[in-house]
């Protein structure tokens, strides 16, 4: 049953506080659900009736549901990866000063790093992954730079196939050393869990037709943005 309302001469109880009402409800009979406690002392924030809401089990354990999850990154610095043979020179960057970057040909050869990691704790299992590149331009003319991203995304415990390969162009903005994000296709995550390996070869050829800008691309780091809905996993294997 619901929480006892205030008396009718408590100003609460007057048409502007209405939206105050009923925020503390133990069953789902409550018109207005903000807080629920259900009978095994699960404890539920937001729209608790209904699919947007944060959790609270009985441990303590907490969980976000819907539009409560959120968004986190897993980052890889450009300057920490493997380097393949053919690899992008590393050149000071920003026009001065002693900071190192790593920088793609724009001219004829195709360079690659390597890199990869475990699918954090705290990942909603099956949900999709949206990888992402930081680069910069190295001078101020046009054109586009096309970046290609070789994965593979295998559970524990299972047998890595095939890599996928993506591709993304985005245009140089005209402008040295600007800071540039560029989203690439989202993964799908159907069927993976935490724990889970992501493993990836990240190129640029500047051969291809839509490979324009003719000068090198300094690459600052990969992401790969992923959605929480616990701030860690239960136990080591257990989400």
């Amino acid at each position: 049953m619901a929480i006892e309302q205030p008396a009718s001469t408590d100003p609460l109880n007057s048409p502007a506080h209405h939206s105050m009402h009923r925020i503390i409800a133990v069953d789902n009979s409550a018109d207005v659900q903000t807080i629920t406690v259900d009978s095994s002392n699960v404890t539920r924030i937001g729209d608790a009736d209904g699919s947007n809401y944060t959790k609270i089990e009985a441990d303590g354990t907490v969980e976000f549901n819907g539009d409560a999850t959120v968004v986190e990154d897993v980052n890889f610095e450009a300057i920490l990866l493997a380097r393949a043979a053919a690899a992008p020179d590393q050149i000071s960057i920003f026009g001065s000063g002693n900071i190192q970057g790593l920088a793609f040909d724009g001219n004829n050869r195709v360079e690659a790093l390597f890199g990869g990691g475990e699918i954090p704790h705290a990942y909603k299992e099956g949900s999709n992954l949206a990888p992402h590149i930081h680069w910069m331009p190295t001078t101020a003319n046009a054109g586009n730079v096309k970046w290609f991203l070789e994965y593979n995304w295998q559970l524990n415990a299972n047998t890595f196939g095939a890599p996928t390969t993506v591709s993304i162009v985005d245009a140089a903005t005209g402008t040295a050393w600007d800071n540039i994000q560029t989203d690439i296709a989202s993964i799908s995550g159907t069927g993976m869990l935490f724990n889970s390996h992501f493993v990836f070869r990240l190129y640029r050829d500047p051969n291809d037709a839509e490979d324009t800008y003719p000068d090198d691309a300094v690459l600052l780091s990969i992401g790969l943005h992923y959605e929480i809905d616990t701030v860690g996993s239960r136990t080591v294997n257990t989400k």
